[in-house]
């Protein structure tokens, strides 16, 4: 994930309960002090995830997410460079409250612990968008999602100018965002569907300048902006106001 600036904020997905908590600005747990803000972060990758498994077409994946366990490997470096040396504590509430729950554990020099999303209590319903600006801490998390290093696998290559350029370039497309969400009503009548949520987060992330950005290992370079419907794509997207038009290209090598 890309931001643009510092004091922007980054929109995230989480459970109505944590968005509660976030009026705290932070609480208290086995006596260290936890930002909410970074609680919010950490189940955001669990949340997002569910979702793009919702939006699969494979046979794998039904419309009904809650029925599978999502799992994210969490590295202790990355978590360190996120939340701090306190990391530990954020990981330690969310398994007591029952959020997520410790999968396959750790095995030195072969993989970090495993945690899984409680998917009895998931509920894609109850899903809401978060604005994450907590002001004392935002900064490390902006700082983290901003480097190269962290958008890139370490089985990609990919050279870094032409990440780069790519993120400059997407930084110049706008999204007119009210006819984007009522063309996605049209497409999607259901607003609790999966593909409803995945892309009205794509166009509310687009709308705030925040770039998501994947490379693959085929070369490709997946962001909130291919993962838009195509109807969307053609009709909303702009840069410098002017309308943009969607074409394939077909390269032929003799």
């Amino acid at each position: 994930m890309y931001v643009n600036k510092p004091k922007d904020y980054l929109i995230q997905i989480t459970n109505q309960e944590l968005n509660k908590l976030s009026e705290e600005v932070f609480i208290y747990y086995n006596g260290r002090r936890l930002y909410v803000d970074h609680l919010i972060d950490l189940l955001h990758g669990f949340y997002d995830k569910a979702i793009r498994h919702g939006n699969e077409e494979s046979s794998e994946y039904k419309s009904d997410i809650s029925r599978f366990c999502i799992s994210i490997r969490l590295n202790s470096r990355i978590l360190l460079k996120k939340y701090g040396r306190y990391y530990k504590f954020y990981i330690d509430y969310l398994i007591e409250e029952k959020h997520i729950r410790l999968g396959l554990g750790y095995v030195s020099s072969k993989r970090s612990n495993t945690y899984e999303l409680n998917s009895v209590l998931f509920n894609p319903e109850e899903l809401v968008y978060y604005q994450n600006k907590d002001s004392s801490k935002h900064k490390r998390l902006i700082k983290f999602y901003n480097e190269e290093v962290n958008l890139i696998p370490k089985s990609v290559r990919i050279d870094d100018n032409i990440l780069r350029k790519t993120i400059d370039n997407l930084h110049h497309v706008s999204i007119d965002e009210e006819k984007a969400i009522e063309i996605l009503k049209a497409i999607y009548p259901d607003e609790k569907s999966n593909k409803y949520y995945r892309n009205h987060y794509c166009i509310k992330t687009i709308s705030s300048d925040q770039i998501y950005l994947v490379p693959d290992e085929y070369g490709r370079i997946h962001t909130n902006f291919t993962v838009l419907k195509k109807e969307i794509r053609n009709d909303c997207l702009k840069i410098e106001n002017e309308k943009i038009y969607e074409r394939d290209v077909s390269v032929y090598i003799n």
